[in-house]
């Protein structure tokens, strides 16, 4: 830390007074400045939204390297997604870049934008419905010309999780966030022809809409109109093929979730792109041990027991499952249920030392359970989750 100041001229009789007060301005300086950056650095006195965001524009992080436009434009063009992709990451960051130059907010009133967005209202769903839908939007704001923005509201700001990656920015500037109609529920896929409809009239300029949980019969038929009707459907490259390389180019994890990712890895001894993972979702409505275990209080601690042999053999499973996609790699296993993390610990103690996988669980023990899940946050702080 450097700072500058300049003396003010002074009588020798004085002098030393006036530098004892200049001395103690200065340290009263450098304990505001040192301050100042302990609660910027914490999320829980200042939102992640507020560091990273200012009119659409992504602070960039200390750790990353700053990105310009034309590094943007490279990584779009050395990427290997679709061409009509590469098209629209690239226009998008056109459009991007000349509204900002523009200076002022006007240049967004005659921009049409899509916005992916979860609001009080809206049927978002969990994590996975949340993203799932990207790529169908994607198409849908290239076919329509329009600049794809996300948006969350609900539990906390999508910038808390993750920001904007290489190959497009798509936080929402704040000018945009102020016309969101918050208080209405945005569209979902029931019918998704109604939404593109609606995107593909002119008149609208702005589009919202909730998470899509469509099957990828409606991205087919998008893009099968971007890239000319003349196209046979099995040509086009869907989704599963690009879909790892999209969501790193789109999403880069907040510093607190990085510091968290890493703070994980040693303490579980893994290496990056050297393990596997088993994520079991035992409460998720349908699953067996779910069902059994809401009538466990009718039929007894039979249930309790049937229950724990219900969940052995399905989160063994799926440790096998993993194990067999990465052989000799250990295995990282996450759940809904400390049952099932208990139980996975109790296993791996009674594995042997040459098995063919091993198993790193987390225990979570005492974590509040209705945090778990992302659509039923209860608590105001991103943290907790």
């Amino acid at each position: 830390l450097t700072i500058y100041f300049e003396l003010p001229a002074m009588e020798e009789t004085n002098a030393e007074p006036s530098r004892k007060r200049w001395r103690l301005l200065l340290w009263c300086s450098v304990a505001v400045v040192v301050c100042s950056s302990a609660l910027l650095m914490n999320p829980s006195v200042l939102k992640m939204t507020d560091y990273y965001k200012e009119e659409g524009e992504i602070q960039k992080q200390t750790t990353t390297t700053t990105t310009t436009t034309t590094t943007q434009l490279e990584h779009i063009e050395q990427s290997t997604l679709p061409d009509w992709l590469k098209e629209y990451l690239i226009w998008h960051s056109e459009q991007l870049h000349l509204i900002r130059n523009n200076g002022d907010d006007t240049a967004w009133n005659n921009q049409s934008v899509l916005i992916l967005r979860c609001e009080e209202k809206d049927q978002c769903g969990g994590t996975a419905d949340r993203f799932r839908g990207i790529p169908s939007m994607l198409a849908l704001a290239a076919e329509t010309k329009r600049m794809f923005f996300m948006h969350w509201g609900r539990p906390y700001a999508l910038e808390e999780f993750f920001i904007p990656g290489k190959l497009i920015n798509w936080t929402l500037p704040n000018f945009l966030i102020k016309k969101l109609t918050v208080h209405a529920r945005a569209p979902s896929d029931n019918p998704f022809e109604k939404i593109q409809r609606i995107a593909c009239d002119k008149n609208r300029l702005q589009v919202q809409v909730a998470p899509q949980h469509d099957t990828f019969t409606k991205f087919q038929e998008i893009v099968k109109q971007i890239q000319g009707n003349g196209t046979n459907n099995n040509k086009i490259e869907m989704p599963v093929a690009f879909w790892h390389e999209l969501f790193f180019g789109m999403f880069q994890p907040s510093q607190p979730v990085q510091a968290m990712f890493d703070r994980h890895m040693r303490i579980l001894n893994l290496t990056a792109n050297q393990y596997a993972s088993a994520h079991y979702r035992a409460t998720y409505p349908g699953e067996p041990y779910r069902e059994s275990t809401y009538n466990a209080t009718i039929l007894g601690n039979t249930t309790i027991l049937r229950n724990d042999t219900i969940l052995q053999i399905t989160i063994r499973n799926a440790i096998e499952c993993a194990s067999s996609k990465a052989p000799g790699l250990p295995v990282y296993v996450a759940s809904d249920t400390v049952r099932a993390l208990e139980m996975v610990q109790e296993m791996n103690k009674n594995l042997s030392s040459d098995h063919s996988h091993w198993v790193s669980a987390m225990d979570v023990t005492g974590q509040d359970i209705k945090n778990v899940h992302l659509n039923f946050a209860e608590t105001s702080q991103p943290s907790s989750m």
